[in-house]
């Protein structure tokens, strides 16, 4: 991930969901809570909440989704998201597909 770079907000609490975009804001670097070093973190800003939430549960039922790595291991905390996955969540949500239009996140839907 790299400075400018968009992202889902996954929550993983209660019902696992996508519930937002974010844009990436800093390059990868050591995350600071890991003693070890194998960790990376990156610093995002959040710019706006999906009017609907995407389950994981949905995820899984989609047939379209299904070599995806958040529906194969759904406990990672990074996973590549295609243009055409990005596409396909955003149509979900009701939200006009908008891969690498910084310009639309930073007015929203």
């Amino acid at each position: 991930m790299a400075a400018g770079d968009m992202a889902f907000i996954y929550h993983t609490g209660g019902q696992p969901a996508i519930v937002g975009v974010a844009t990436v804001t800093t390059g990868a670097y050591s995350d600071p809570t890991d003693d070890i070093g194998r960790w990376l973190a990156v610093n995002i800003a959040a710019s706006y909440a999906l009017p609907v939430p995407v389950s994981l549960a949905a995820f899984k039922a989609d047939p379209a989704f299904a070599g995806w790595e958040l529906v194969r291991a759904p406990r990672l905390s990074a996973v590549p998201v295609s243009p055409g996955t990005w596409d396909r969540i955003l149509a979900i949500t009701g939200n006009k597909p908008r891969w690498g239009s910084l310009e639309d996140l930073e007015t929203g839907p």
